[in-house]
């Protein structure tokens, strides 16, 4: 598992805009993914198993599937656009949550290797990363603040 500061700094690479290589990111994303990885919240660490399908093309994708642990597990969906300029825009899917979020949108860059978006309100803050690795394996990493309360996920996927 990576530590969080690789993670942040993983998140600033990925972020420079590259506008005619963040083209075929999206397109190199499609597929159905499945992996393992970790939630962590507070002091609970607990392994994350997901499986998603995305579907798309060079201008937008999207992303459904579910993650699951020994706390139970959650569908989750996520609709990403692709900007002229190289940025990437989401509407937050997990807005239909029974504890809510007060999260609309989240905005930030596609990079040559995949896409970092964030969102903030009030208290809360989120934080999507999808990174695409030489070895074809695709990196999924959420961070979500609320409240002072922190939690994470981290998990390696591959191609069903």
């Amino acid at each position: 598992m990576k530590s969080l500061p690789a993670l942040i700094l993983v998140q600033i690479l990925a972020m420079a805009p590259i506008p005619a290589i963040a083209q075929t990111a999206f397109e190199t994303m499609v597929g159905d993914w499945r992996g393992s990885g970790n939630y962590v919240e507070g002091l609970v660490d607990v392994q994350l198993r997901c499986r998603f399908t995305i579907t798309g093309d060079a201008s937008a994708i999207q992303m459904a599937g579910r993650c699951a642990s020994s706390l139970g597990g959650e569908d989750f969906t996520m609709d990403f656009e692709r900007g002229p300029d190289g940025t990437a825009t989401v509407q937050n899917g997990q807005s239909s949550r029974a504890d809510g979020s007060a999260i609309d949108v989240l905005t930030g860059q596609l990079g040559a290797n995949g896409l970092v978006v964030n969102g903030a309100a009030d208290d809360e803050t989120i934080t999507v990363q999808l990174l695409l690795n030489d070895d074809g394996t695709l990196n999924f990493a959420t961070r979500e603040t609320s409240r002072g309360q922190a939690t994470q996920a981290y998990v390696t996927l591959t191609r069903r």
